[in-house]
């Protein structure tokens, strides 16, 4: 990536050499500590209330499409877009603004708003209309409260505030007088070397918002400056962060990053010179590969993320059809780890991304345009295979299916992080995982050398689940020959975030009884473990002798080992293992088989196959939840993920408790077809109970406050009609958030941290220190008797009560930086009706009554309260 910082210099090579590239992988979920951990902190739409609509969306639409539904599956975030037309809400009046944020809230989600402010003569008149026509309706804290005000401000064409240190300042100081808590992110196209080069100061409420479009036209520089294709893509990213930056340029602190991701399959088209498109080209393949693309540095690095949330643009349906639309439900609720099935129609060869180069190309012929500086790199396919190949995938492998070829190309991912493009480290573990011929002698005489009959193959794809937790790919296939037929269905099943990939084979014949040979590739695997045996040359097992595990190993270290488990052998008569090359099974034409292929890494070893065979078998558990939950529990000795169907589906995710920590989890439910059972991946460690409860407070007591569903867990959660307790972790840490908070089902009066008393709640909620780590709170439920803190953007460490001052000690989040001398904080503070005086470099900002706004610098302030 070019930057101005880098003209004029160059680069010295002292030695140049070969070194090993050691490969880093993502431990197994299986053996953290919060296997349910998500790699991103939001997620949800973007909201338009007439944006690439045939009609205008009421408060009806939002509450039932935007929020409701999307609740189900997990989403936390909903960002609102009012001011394409610079009316806010043309058609919503104030009370309807109002009831939307509460539902909003409500769900538990936060809430931004993306703004297009007027276009002003000054930007002293931009600050003005930000102040007192956006906050006034959308931010006031004091007049609405909590629940009918949004949480942050995403701006787009409002540069002049968002690169200038002085006015980012200004504009931060009057977000936090109306709301102490509010965000500020900065949506814009991919920035330019002075934005990646300058050095700026940053208020900590500040993110970056990349946004995504798919490619616009044919000119890249003026008039507008933009990159001929937009989006997260790791072949040219927008931003590329790197493990230990502490910052993505030399701003001060980290920058986190927000992404406008575009998930339109349907663009718009501007008529003018040349000719641009706005959109469109969002198949499943690039919706998947924008948020994976986007997360994976966390996914790899989760502990240092940059990538904090993800909010989808384009959700009207006449950019994106029904079915569309559960993709970006089963992609967006667990990035990296989700089981999917679809096609490559956008990155293949000869998809979206060659037909529009092909148009373009027409059309600019037609138009006499020069595209001789357009970056038509930037165009490539993703993919080496054609946009008609059909795909099922989790985070370790791959599955390839072309309509006019059997079996499959099995990609597997060394870094456990569903990276199969091109430039990944993924590598084929076999090119054909499976193909069925037909042996022309009849079957008391096969043998596995015996000559196979051709005939013509056909070939057709049903995506039964599209996934989320459960993915199932159906390939109905057809082979012809002189004298019968075979007809068999091949069933493909995934599960999210594990090793394995299964196939049931439902096989019929229909003519003259004839032998089947089902050839399993092994390429490159030149030595066998059969059930604990050794086997480097040919060796045929007959059916009274037929091994439950097949352990192939590449003796070079090249390809990972890959075992192959049949869990349902048939008629399978005899096996013939061939190195290097395959496993042939014989048997007759009408057969079902049940195979599993895993990659055991560091997870199994080679005494847990027959155990792991066992659970696979029984891999997906119907569940009914009474009120109390539902348990499923693993009784064998080895740990993996199950699948929990759901029959009595609720209105919400789900509360999962895996290593007893409870994380929230979206369902997995279609918006087409008869099955309306949720479907939920869980942990299952060896010998483990996991238990399920539909979304609300985990046994009465308490559950992750609203936006925190994935960067918490929780534990050790007792309680009765008096008191409460429970154990927090705070997985990360965001801008999107200015506490972690944690809801207890009652009002609370007061609070122990971690054994010490703890002033910083508000009705139900405890907001905890700004920083990971593990918390122990004890509420007692009642009316507080002290002022209380229940506000602020700063790092609180630690408060005090004496009786007569609350005492803060305060500080910068942990991601700020140098911060500017201009930057001040502010917090509102419950006084109990007490009058406030302040100390040590604090002032009151305003009397709000029994809240009061407090504005100070980090360190210690102390509020001292009168009756």
């Amino acid at each position: 990536m070019e930057a101005k910082v880098n003209i004029g210099r160059r680069m010295e090579l002292d030695a140049l050499g070969l070194v090993k590239w050691p490969i880093m992988p993502r431990p197994h979920s299986l053996k953290e500590d919060v296997p349910g951990r998500v790699f991103l902190d939001a997620w949800g739409w973007m909201g338009t209330t007439w944006y690439q609509r045939k009609g205008r969306a009421d408060l009806a639409y939002f509450k039932r499409d935007l929020i409701a539904e999307s609740f189900i599956r997990g989403s936390n975030y909903l960002q609102l877009h009012p001011a394409l037309d610079r009316i806010h809400w043309n058609h919503l009046d104030k009370l309807q603004l109002l009831e939307l944020l509460r539902d909003i809230h409500a769900h538990d989600m936060v809430v931004d708003e993306h703004c297009f402010p007027p276009k002003p003569k000054t930007a002293e008149a931009e600050l003005a209309w930000f102040r007192d026509t956006w906050g006034k309706l959308s931010a006031n804290l004091k007049e609405h409260g909590w629940m009918e005000s949004v949480d942050g401000f995403e701006g787009e064409a409002f540069n002049d505030v968002f690169e200038h240190t002085d006015r980012l300042m200004e504009m931060t100081d009057l977000l936090w007088r109306l709301n102490p808590g509010l965000w500020a992110s900065h949506a814009s196209f991919p920035c330019g070397p002075e934005w990646l080069s300058k050095e700026k100061h940053r208020p900590p409420c500040y993110l970056k918002s990349p946004v995504c479009l798919n490619f616009l036209g044919f000119k890249l520089g003026a008039p507008e400056g933009r990159a001929g294709f937009l989006g997260y893509d790791d072949k040219n990213p927008v931003i590329r962060p790197f493990p230990g930056c502490g910052g993505l340029h030399p701003s001060s602190g980290k920058i986190y990053l927000g992404y406008q991701a575009d998930c339109r399959i349907k663009g718009t088209e501007i008529i003018r010179k040349p000719s641009r498109w706005i959109g469109g080209g969002s198949t499943p393949d690039w919706v998947l590969k924008q948020l994976d693309d986007f997360f994976r540095h966390r996914g790899l690095w989760p502990d240092d993320p940059h990538e904090t949330a993800i909010w989808w643009l384009g959700e009207p349906p006449e950019n994106l059809p029904l079915e569309y639309r559960d993709y970006v439900y089963a992609i967006s609720q667990d990035p990296l780890k989700h089981a999917i099935a679809a096609d490559l129609a956008h990155g293949g060869v000869g998809g979206f991304l060659d037909q529009r180069k092909a148009k373009l190309l027409k059309q600019a012929q037609d138009e006499g345009v020069d595209t001789s500086a357009a970056q038509w790199w930037k165009m490539r396919p993703r993919s080496k295979f054609p946009h008609t190949t059909r795909f099922i995938q989790n985070a370790y492998l791959r599955l390839y299916l072309k309509p006019d070829q059997d079996g499959g190309t099995l990609q597997y991912d060394w870094e456990r992080v569903a990276h199969f493009d091109s430039d990944s480290l993924s590598l084929p573990l076999t090119e054909r995982l499976i193909e069925t011929q037909v042996i022309k002698e009849p079957l008391s005489g096969s043998s596995p050398n015996a000559l196979v009959d051709t005939g013509s193959f056909a070939q057709t794809f049903n995506v039964e689940k599209r996934g989320g937790h459960l993915a199932v790919l159906k390939s109905q296939t057809k082979l012809l020959l002189s004298s019968s037929k075979i007809l068999e269905e091949q069933c493909y099943q995934t599960v999210n975030d594990a090793p394995y990939l299964i196939l049931n084979i439902n096989r019929k014949l229909y003519g003259t009884n004839r032998a089947i040979m089902l050839t399993l590739g092994c390429e490159g695997y030149n030595h066998l473990v059969a059930d604990g045996k050794h086997y480097d040359k040919v060796t045929t097992f007959q059916q009274e002798m037929l091994p439950k595990v097949w352990q192939l190993r590449d003796t070079s270290g090249f390809k990972p080992d890959l075992v192959v488990l049949l869990l349902a052998k048939g008629q399978t008569s005899s096996i013939e293992w061939t190195p290097a090359q395959s496993l042939r099974l014989i048997g007759p034409a009408n057969d079902q088989l049940q195979i599993a292929w895993v990659v055991p890494t560091d997870l199994y070893d080679s005494n847990d196959f027959v155990q792991l065979a066992s659970a696979l078998k029984s891999m997906i558990h119907p569940v009914s939840l009474s009120k109390d939950g539902s348990m499923v529990r693993n009784d064998t000795g080895v740990p993996y993920n199950a699948v929990v169907r759901i029959e009595n589906p609720g209105k919400g995710p789900y509360m999962v408790q895996e290593k007893d920590w409870w994380s929230v989890r979206g369902a997995q439910r279609s918006l087409l077809g008869t099955d309306q059972n949720d479907y939920l991946k869980v942990y299952l460690p060896a010998g483990s109970t996991s238990r399920i409860l539909s979304y609300g407070f985990i046994d009465g007591i308490a559950k992750p406050g609203y936006g925190c569903q994935y960067t918490m867990a929780l534990r050790d959660l007792t309680g009765n009609n008096q008191e409460a307790s429970c154990t927090a972790k705070v997985l990360s840490v965001t801008p999107f958030l200015f506490a972690p908070r944690v809801k207890f089902a009652q009002p609370i009066g007061s609070v122990e941290l971690n054994g010490q008393a703890w002033h910083y709640f508000e009705g139900q909620l405890v907001f905890l220190p700004n920083e990971t780590g593990t918390y122990k709170l004890r509420v007692h439920y009642g009316n507080p008797g002290h002022p209380t803190l229940t506000r602020t953007f700063a790092h609180v460490k630690k408060t005090e009560w004496d009786g007569k001052t609350l005492q803060l000690e305060v500080q910068d989040p942990p991601w700020a930086g140098s911060v500017s001398p201009d930057l001040y904080y502010y917090a509102t503070v419950n006084t109990l009706n007490s009058t406030l005086k302040t100390a040590e470099d604090a002032t009151v900002a305003e009397d709000r009554g029994p809240q009061w706004l407090i504005r100070f610098r980090p360190g210690i302030v102390r509020l001292i309260a009168k009756k």
